[in-house]
């Protein structure tokens, strides 16, 4: 019979179809061999022989989709990989900028609560003066 199992597809003869359609995916309702057979170019296997012939074309399908599924599941678990360090980075700056605009607010605040004793200095300044100048008038009314 065909070989099966692993390597049966290294086992069965050069020219396998390749391409949409090889593996099973036909249009028109064709049969999988007929198009198996038409991407090739050539007639579908008959008479003797054609069996196997059949079956070491579906081990070398069956083979080749093994590989396309390897590679689509490695594919999927490094985009999720990917999307996952995506997420991580867009929270890392979410973070960052909350941290940002806190520090905004807070240093508004300061330079607010700065103004206000500022402010408050210069009036006391100022008050301290007109006291000291009222006592030196005073004095001098007093001498």
């Amino acid at each position: 019979g065909a070989p099966t199992g692993p390597g049966a597809a290294e086992k069965c003869r050069a020219g396998a179809p390749t391409g949409p359609g090889a593996a099973g995916e036909c249009e028109g309702g064709r049969s999988w061999q007929q198009g198996m057979a038409q991407e090739q170019g050539a007639a579908a296997p008959t008479g003797p022989g054609a069996a196997e012939e059949w079956e070491c074309r579906a081990a070398e399908l069956e083979h080749r989709l093994g590989l396309e599924q390897q590679e689509s599941s490695e594919l999927k678990f490094e985009l999720e990989y990917r999307l996952g360090q995506l997420d991580v980075e867009r929270q890392e700056r979410a973070e960052v900028v909350a941290l940002g605009s806190w520090g905004l607010r807070k240093k508004k605040e300061l330079e607010r609560q700065l103004d206000l004793e500022q402010q408050e200095r210069a009036e006391l300044e100022h008050q301290t003066e007109s006291a000291l100048a009222q006592l030196q008038t005073q004095l001098q009314h007093v001498q």
